[in-house]
């Protein structure tokens, strides 16, 4: 089974004041957590290749079924982040899905850090959703998509 996703194409306006025209690219997916209630409302996932576990904002983990793996708050160390300005998070499991219009994924068991505040954006990483799954992608064309 198939599921697109969305890339976009952005022009980075920092190189751009620099005089330098430079697209960033963002590979978007459509996420729906899991919870008590069934499925949330969905929710804008980037696709994170370098990216080794999920992250997922307090706003959007707050309502699903979530195990927490982990007691303490953990710093979350990205490019350039301090101790002061690491973002903090519990590891947790929960699930979720990936879909398209027309098609949703298999549910998705996985590992995540569920951040204590909503600093950062939803991020799929590699484990359990790029694991799963196949990455498949045209930037030229601005196509991805996930062969599950």
């Amino acid at each position: 089974m198939v599921v697109r996703l969305a890339v976009r194409k952005l022009v980075d306006l920092d190189a751009l004041q620099a005089g330098i025209t430079l697209p960033r690219i963002r590979i978007v997916a459509t996420v729906r957590l899991i919870t008590p209630a069934g499925p949330s409302g969905p929710r804008e996932g980037i696709v994170d290749t370098g990216n080794p576990v999920s992250l997922i904002p307090r706003r959007a983990w707050s309502e699903a079924s979530v195990e927490f793996l982990t007691h303490a708050s953990l710093p979350i160390y990205g490019l350039g982040a301090t101790s002061e300005s690491a973002i903090r998070g519990r590891l947790g499991r929960l699930a979720l899905t990936i879909e398209d219009r027309e098609r949703s994924s298999p549910r998705i068991e996985t590992v995540a850090y569920l951040l204590d505040d909503d600093r950062a954006p939803l991020l799929l990483g590699c484990e359990g959703i790029l694991t799963r799954a196949i990455l498949r992608t045209n930037l030229a064309a601005l196509e991805a998509s996930l062969e599950f």
